[in-house]
């Protein structure tokens, strides 16, 4: 009896090397499952793997999973095939799209050999073979931003940017258009026009179907340039145009002294004794601020020796066109607001950029520091400033 068990245990162990033997001499070629689909049009072309996994399922019907992880992956899987197919078998192509007939594409495998051979006996082999695109068909190609411009408007660095189609063709008609960027705009900036889809060349299908044709580019670049700037340096300011902003601030200073100064009140000199210059710093919305500073010598009948005080007229915003010229808005001029309040006809209070002097009020500052004090020492947290003022 016990040479009989011992026989019969030579038996069984004997049929488990067999079947053992049998399924790690089968080979699976999975070249035989795979080929690689090429569609599209001539420089369009895709190209993708094709895995017949239900041809392999049923090859392979009869193959099981042993090993201490069978029993994981049999709660998964309806079979032992489709658990190799899906979780130890990936293949791709080596380039997948923008192919043109002639390309040459390449099989790429990434194979969990030992993991197949460990839960099914199973060898596989597998070749990089390569396969030629043929058959693609061409197609048109337009130029979908011939005729298309671009034009901007506005003050740097504040442009602005819109897309002009009146000239496109009838293909790129049948498209529309964005900017990136259509605002805070300077000159030398590049704004970029996209055909607004979210079609691309890798749906080629989208542009055949709608034009008859494929755009050449898909986007274009513009450079911009023609904007105004605000000015950034006195030296941009010609002399021309420093001499205009002079004259217009002094003759607007002497007609307020004709309308409202009294008989007894007299202008003797006013001297221009420099400038202050205020720049927007980084960051900041503000333009662009010139000040005229001025030495007034006045004499009224408390100071019959004449008495001095200092003035400005402000201009801002002034504009540096594209052919070089400066632009500025003279009657926008702004001059010192302020005014005395009398009782009993003697001075009692001011208000605003003004003082008394005797009897009568000026408006403007008695000394050079107040001024400087009130119109760029409070504005330096957001502007910079250049000074020319010399007494």
């Amino acid at each position: 009896m016990k040479n009989v068990l011992k026989k019969g245990l030579i038996i069984s162990t004997g049929c488990v090397l067999m079947f053992g033997l049998s399924a790690c001499g089968k080979t699976i070629d999975l070249n035989d499952y795979v080929e690689v689909e090429i569609t599209g049009y001539e420089g369009y072309g895709e190209a993708r793997v094709v895995f017949d996994k239900a041809a392999f399922k049923e090859d392979y019907a009869d193959m099981e999973l042993t090993g201490e992880d069978s029993a994981t992956y049999n709660m998964f899987y309806s079979s032992a095939a489709a658990c190799v197919a899906d979780e130890f078998i990936d293949v791709e192509v080596d380039i997948e799209d923008g192919l043109s007939n002639g390309d040459s594409v390449t099989l790429k495998w990434d194979c969990d050999e030992a993991n197949i051979k460990e839960l099914t006996g199973y060898k596989v082999s597998f070749q990089e073979t390569k396969t030629t695109v043929e058959g693609l068909v061409t197609v048109p190609v337009f130029d979908a931003f011939e005729g298309l411009e671009v034009q901007f408007a506005g003050f740097a660095p504040q442009g602005s940017a819109t897309i002009v189609t009146d000239g496109i063709s009838t293909e790129a008609g049948k498209l529309s258009f964005v900017l990136d960027k259509n605002n805070g705009l300077s000159n030398g900036d590049t704004v970029t026009v996209k055909i607004n889809s979210s079609a691309t060349a890798d749906n080629v299908d989208y542009y055949v179907d709608k034009c008859g044709a494929v755009p050449q580019a898909f986007e274009k670049q513009f450079v911009v340039q023609g904007l105004g700037e605000y000015v950034k340096e006195l030296s941009q300011i010609s002399d021309d145009m420093m001499d205009k902003m002079d004259i217009q601030a002094q003759d607007k200073f002497k007609a307020h002294v004709a309308e409202k100064w009294a008989d007894s009140e007299s202008l003797k000199d006013v001297q221009l004794i420099g400038n202050y210059f205020l720049t927007p710093k980084a960051g900041f919305t503000g333009k662009n601020k010139l000040y005229f500073i001025y030495k007034v010598n006045a004499v009224n009948d408390a100071n019959p020796g004449g008495f001095d005080y200092y003035y400005y007229t402000m201009y801002e915003n002034i504009i540096l066109l594209p052919d070089g010229t400066c632009s500025v808005d003279l009657s926008a001029a702004v001059v010192p607001e302020g005014k005395g309040v009398f009782l009993f006809s003697e001075p009692y209070s001011i208000s605003g950029e003004a003082f008394f002097s005797g009897k009568y009020y000026y408006q403007g500052y008695e000394d050079l520091d107040s001024l400087f004090n009130k119109k760029v020492t409070t504005e330096i947290d957001e502007y910079s400033y250049v000074s020319t003022v010399e007494e």
